[in-house]
């Protein structure tokens, strides 16, 4: 074709280009307006700058790293955890031996209570020491006291055998439940569930810790992947760039026709468009890195620029479903929480079908005794006079307690039940059926599901 038939073009379809290049591309203006020649056009808007700031270079594994330290998130679950041990140490405390200790001053009057106590007031003041230990024990719901107790009264009027008056006394009471709360109670099954609650919160936690790495780790590699974009739109810019030089000289020379140079310059300034989405990617992308990783109370929080230093490595690996499957439903930790949950409804369940049985208990007690003091011998007369006074110390009263010289046991059996409806019939909890070996009576059949045509 003949060069002055090519360099034709019709006015119309010349208009229209230019304002389909000026609507779609702002940054485009008529160059001359810039002093280009006529009928082209020229770039206008500038390159963003680069971010300036503090850099931050790292590795994945240290971008997670400083997320597991500094993630709010995290935080928040680890005092979760941390809640969830006070709570076993709350519910524990209930199977520790509680020891106690009492110390009582006494003083009283009274009038005699019969002839042989004379006429005149009784007055008398004492002093009682006592110490204790008591414990519910994990196992079988056994509970056990111990304790020891003395005293020391003198008296006033009256005719005591001693005074002053010593006394010694030790205790032994064990109750073993034989059906309500033999195998479990409200205690034990507070202890097993605060031990569950806490291995959720540290499942949980482990749950938190695998999406956070997770979510670090994807967010590194948007980075990184934002980054290469913006790699690959720079070089595809300076292609454009060098085929608008080489159509703007073929223009000048008469090779081409002036549309070849609008289409050159349209492509220029398309590919600068990507240049600026793949900035405002990478820093988009940088923020949700930051926020991820970063403390907030940092002074440069928003200042610091991250540079990752790990390339993309591109890889094919492969998948065993069915393991996968296995490897899922054996160590998912969402599932292992729903496990720990049925266990402690299970539990409930438990408590409460105990608590309608009758409270059958065993109650076996054992005391020995110690008396001692200054005793008094009387004579004939009325009243009778004190002839003599025999001394018998401290030491002796705890040889007779220790010693068993004078032991009293008993044993016996409590039975208890309420007439009518107990509390845990009341609550609903179902008893268990004849024949299922104290299971829960089975669930009704589910219905069949239809299948969506």
């Amino acid at each position: 074709m003949h060069p002055s038939h090519r360099c034709h073009v019709s006015l119309t379809h010349q208009v229209f280009l230019a304002a389909l290049v000026t609507v779609v591309c702002p940054t485009l203006s008529w160059a001359g307006q810039a002093g280009a020649p006529p009928g082209t056009l020229s770039l206008s808007a500038p390159r963003p700058a680069q971010p300036t700031g503090p850099t931050l270079e790292l590795s994945m594994d240290r971008a997670v790293e400083l997320a597991l330290e500094a993630n709010l998130g995290l935080q928040s679950d680890r005092m979760t955890l941390d809640s969830a041990s006070h709570g076993v140490a709350a519910a524990r405390a209930a199977f520790l031996p509680q020891v106690s200790s009492s110390l009582s001053r006494l003083s009283s009057r009274s009038v005699p209570s019969d002839f042989t106590q004379g006429s005149a007031d009784i007055t008398s003041h004492g002093i009682n020491v006592g110490t204790g230990l008591s414990q519910a024990l994990p196992a079988l719901g056994t509970r056990y006291t111990v304790a020891w107790t003395n005293s020391r009264n003198s008296q006033a009027g009256g005719n005591p055998l001693f005074n002053p008056f010593l006394s010694s006394s030790f205790s032994v009471n064990l109750t073993q439940p034989l059906w309500r709360g033999l195998t479990i109670d409200q205690n034990r099954a507070s202890l097993t569930t605060s031990q569950r609650q806490r291995a959720i919160a540290d499942v949980q936690l482990q749950q938190q810790i695998v999406r956070l790495e997770g979510a670090v780790r994807n967010a590194y590699l948007d980075l990184v992947s934002a980054i290469q974009e913006l790699r690959v739109a720079d070089e595809n810019m300076e292609i454009r760039q060098a085929s608008l030089a080489n159509a703007r000289a073929r223009v000048e020379v008469g090779a081409s026709a002036p549309i070849e140079l609008i289409s050159a310059e349209a492509d220029v300034a398309s590919n600068q468009e990507q240049v600026l989405v793949a900035q405002a990617r990478i820093a988009t992308r940088e923020d949700a890195l930051r926020t991820l990783m970063l403390d907030p109370t940092r002074a440069d929080y928003w200042q610091v620029h991250l540079v990752p230093t790990d390339t993309l490595a591109p890889a094919s690996p492969r998948i065993d479903l069915d393991a996968a499957v296995k490897n899922a439903l054996a160590a998912r930790l969402d599932l292992l929480v729903a496990r720990r949950q049925l266990d402690i409804e299970d539990l409930e369940l438990e408590v409460g079908q105990d608590a309608r049985h009758p409270a059958v208990d065993v109650q076996l007690s054992y005391a020995t005794f110690g008396n001692g003091g200054t005793r008094l011998s009387y004579g004939e007369g009325f009243p009778p006079p004190v002839v003599g006074r025999t001394a018998r110390g401290f030491g002796s009263v705890l040889n007779d307690t220790f010693g068993a010289a004078y032991p009293r046991w008993s044993l016996g059996v409590n039975v208890s039940y309420p007439i009518g409806r107990s509390a845990a019939e009341s609550t609903g909890f179902p008893l268990p059926t004849e024949g299922q070996g104290g299971a829960l009576p089975a669930p009704p059949a589910a219905r069949p599901r239809r299948r969506p045509p």
